[in-house]
């Protein structure tokens, strides 16, 4: 007995065999939670997988955890805000605070 039907591959017919699974365990009343992956994330934030990482590596994206080597987060995780400086004020930080010390 085969599950694909005529001219249809088990690959194909994935994304609806887990869907049809979320729903059953749902229907159930287990509480299954939406997730997504680095790849997916970067494409709705406009940024690159590998920074991604980055920002789940150094804790800034809530509820971020990692599966094997993967991170994943909630689905409706928001982009962490953008905390590099742009405004040109740590330009010469160090040589200013080294002349002071040498004074």
């Amino acid at each position: 007995m085969s599950l694909a039907n005529k001219g249809e591959s088990i690959v194909d017919m994935l994304p609806q065999i887990c869907y049809d699974s979320v729903s059953y365990f749902k229907s159930l009343g287990a509480v299954v939670m939406d997730i997504m992956t680095t790849e997916q994330a970067g494409k709705l934030w406009g940024v690159t997988a590998r920074r991604v990482s980055e920002l789940c590596r150094s804790g800034r994206v809530a509820g971020a955890y990692k599966i094997g080597a993967s991170w994943v987060m909630p689905a409706d995780a928001n982009k962490p805000q953008d905390e590099r400086v742009t405004d040109g004020k740590w330009i010469g930080y160090k040589r200013k605070s080294l002349r002071d010390q040498d004074a």
